[in-house]
Formats: C-alpha cells, sequence, structure tokens
C-alpha cells in the first residue's frame, strides 16, 4: 500500500487495513495495517513494507478486505475484491462505504504481486519444471568460464614468449654489432697503415690483422654456438612449462565437467523421483476420496433402503457392508502400494543406468584427455625462433 487519494477534506490521521477471509485457515483479520499518517486526509503516504498471504487454500472462496480508518478508528471507506479476480501490478482502487455503495473520490493506490505457492522444499524442482533450460545453462555456463580460464592462460603465455624472444634477438643482435664493430676496427687500422706506408711494407701487418680477423669470426661463431644453445633450452623449457600449464588446466576442465555432469544427473534424478512421489501420493488420496465416498454412499442406499424393516437387519447390512468394504479397499490399497513398489524400483533401476553410462563417459573424456597429454609430451623437442 503506497498511498491514499481524497480520503478526506479535514486534517485526520488515517490508517490501511488489509484482511482477507474465505476458509478458516485462509481467514487472516487484525494482521496487517499500516502506520498512522497524521494530519492529512488528502494525499497520505504509507510506503509500508508487502503485506505478503504465503498460502491460500483455496482461491476461489478468499476475498480481500481493503479499509481506510481515521484516528478514532472510524471506518472510512472499504472495498471488498474477489482473489481470483485480482490483476498484478499497479492499481488505484476506489473505495466504497459500509453498505458496499460507492464512494466518488477516495482511493488507494497500492501494488498487487500474484505468484504461485511453492511448498518448501520444492523450490529447485519447481524451477526446474518450469525452466527446463536452466540445467544446460548451468553446464554452458561452465564450459564458457573454462574457455575464458583458457583464453586467459594462453594470452598470458604469448606474452611471456613475445617478451623472451624480444630478449634473445636484442642478445643476438647486440653480439653481432659488437662482432661488426671489432672487425670493422681492424679493417681500418689496416686500411689507414696501407694508405701510409704503402701496401708493399704492410705485408706483415695485413697477415696479422687477417689473423686477427679470423680469430675474431672463429670467436664470433662460437659464442653465436653457444648463445644459440642456450636460447634453445630456454625457450624449450618455456614451452614446456606452458604446454604443462596448459594440460594442467584442461585436466582440471575436465573433471569440473564430469563433476558438473553428475550434479546436473543427481538433481534430475531427485526431481523424477519427487514427481513419482508425488503422483503417487495423488494416487492414493483419490483413493482413499473414492473409497470413502464409496462407503457412505453403500451406507445411505442401505439407511434408506425401505425393504428394511426393523433396526437389527439395517444394522446387520451395515456391518456386513464394513466388513466386505474394509476387505476390499485393503486389496485395492495393497495392488496400488505394490504398483507404486515397482514404479519406483524401476526408476532407480533406469537411474542406476544412467548413472552407469555417465560414469563410463566421464571416464572416456579423461582417457581421451590423458592421451591427449601424452602425445603432446612425446612430440616435444627443443627448439627456438629465429
Amino acid at each position: 500500500v503506497f498511498s491514499g487519494q481524497f480520503l478526506s477534506d479535514k486534517k485526520i490521521g488515517t490508517y490501511v487495513e488489509v484482511d482477507m477471509y474465505g476458509l478458516p485457515t485462509d481467514t487472516i483479520r487484525k494482521e496487517f495495517r499500516t502506520r498512522m499518517v497524521m494530519n492529512n486526509g488528502l494525499n497520505p503516504a504509507y510506503n509500508e513494507e508487502p503485506f505478503v498471504f504465503r498460502k491460500v487454500i483455496l482461491p476461489d472462496l478468499a476475498v480481500l478486505r481493503i479499509a481506510v480508518y481515521d484516528d478514532n478508528n472510524k471506518l472510512i471507506g472499504q472495498r471488498i475484491l474477489p482473489l481470483d479476480g485480482l490483476q498484478a501490478g499497479y492499481r488505484h482502487i476506489s473505495l466504497r462505504n459500509e453498505g458496499n455503495k460507492p464512494l466518488s473520490l477516495p482511493t488507494i493506490f497500492c501494488q498487487i504481486i500474484l505468484k504461485t505457492y511453492v511448498p518448501d522444499g520444492f523450490g529447485d524442482l519447481y524451477k526446474m519444471k518450469k525452466y527446463p533450460s536452466l540445467l544446460l545453462q548451468t553446464y554452458l555456463k561452465l564450459l564458457k568460464k573454462q574457455q575464458k580460464e583458457l583464453g586467459a592462460l594462453k594470452k598470458k603465455q604469448s606474452k611471456d614468449q613475445n617478451t623472451m624472444q624480444k630478449a634473445h634477438c636484442t642478445q643476438v643482435d647486440k653480439m653481432v654489432s659488437q662482432h661488426d664493430k671489432e672487425k670493422m676496427v681492424l679493417e681500418k687500422l689496416l686500411e689507414k697503415s696501407i694508405k701510409k706506408r704503402g701496401e708493399n711494407n704492410c705485408q706483415e701487418l695485413k697477415k696479422e690483422t687477417e689473423d686477427k680477423i679470423q680469430t675474431l669470426v672463429t670467436d664470433h661463431k662460437t659464442k653465436v654456438k653457444d648463445i644459440t644453445a642456450q636460447h634453445t633450452k630456454e625457450w624449450s623449457e618455456l614451452i614446456s612449462s606452458h604446454s604443462n600449464e596448459e594440460q594442467e588446466i584442461k585436466d582440471s576442465h575436465v573433471t569440473q565437467q564430469c563433476e558438473h555432469l553428475k550434479k546436473l544427473l543427481a538433481t534430475v534424478q531427485e526431481q523424477q523421483t519427487m514427481q513419482l512421489k508425488l503422483i503417487q501420493e495423488r494416487q492414493s488420496k483419490e483413493m482413499r476420496a473414492n473409497q470413502a465416498k464409496m462407503s457412505m454412499e453403500n451406507s445411505k442406499a442401505i439407511s434408506q433402503d425401505k425393504s428394511i424393516k426393523n433396526k437389527a437387519e439395517r444394522e446387520r447390512r451395515v456391518r456386513e457392508l464394513n466388513s466386505t468394504n474394509t476387505k476390499k479397499f485393503l486389496d485395492e490399497r495393497k495392488r496400488l502400494a505394490m504398483k507404486h513398489q515397482k514404479e519406483m524400483e524401476q526408476l532407480e533401476k533406469n537411474q542406476r543406468e544412467q548413472l552407469e553410462k555417465l560414469e563410463k563417459f566421464n571416464e572416456q573424456a579423461k582417457d581421451m584427455q590423458q592421451m591427449v597429454k601424452l602425445e603432446e609430451e612425446m612430440d616435444r623437442r627443443p627448439a627456438t625462433v629465429v
């Protein structure tokens, strides 16, 4: 209940009371009322928390009464609404007097929320019946999360590889640059000496410089070989580490998928069991109701049978009927109980078979992942980036 409009032209206090009338279990009176809003009969604002009628046994018979009282507990106006005719949403409800005659201006502004009653413990079952795709959605959500984790790992690994590749290239470029610089210095010294002293006078220097250059080239090749071996080792170790990380997270993902599928199957099987129990309980109740009805009708027929003249004969016939009905009803209940037991046993058998198939599927998925992991390990070989 949000507010009232034109309740009174006087500065009086008002409050709203909401009651329900119906079966004794549905009748709720003097329990839900708003706070008193003083000195405002024109447009009082109540802004109350929702009044919740949690369960209505017989909605067709129930009615909702919205009544407005002043600060002297005198009725200003009321409205009685059949529950099965209520429409959900925001509503301006016009009020009436004690004789159910419409009042011209007074109204109550409120929001009506209608929901299906779900007993405690049956919430998950109701959701699964109403939204069967929720089961699939939870599994797809898990797959999406795993893909995101794997993508983040690959992105990080790619970044690490690029960092190492740049470091290796920088190291090699620096070595090549140093080698070229030293070689160029020796060649320039030889060139200056030849210009200054003449080529014929620099044969020994030329031979010495060539020997130094040859030694420099040989040392450079050795360094390049060593650095290449070091880079190959570092790169191979990095790739191996990344591959192990990827395989570990894939193993974890397969395990998570298997566990999630087992939970989903357990949820579905629990739902199947609960549905079967509800159906069987309804069948048992219907049988008992039919048996009680038949017993009453038979007893009534005997009591109204005009061919039976005395009370003793009538009582004897009733006793015989009760004895016959008792045996018949017990046999019917035993047959129904046996039928229910067979249905439950068949369901449990089917559920065991489903669980065995799922476990077999999960084992195959794990074996496949292990095979991929083994092939990945066997395929590894030393590598580097040029």
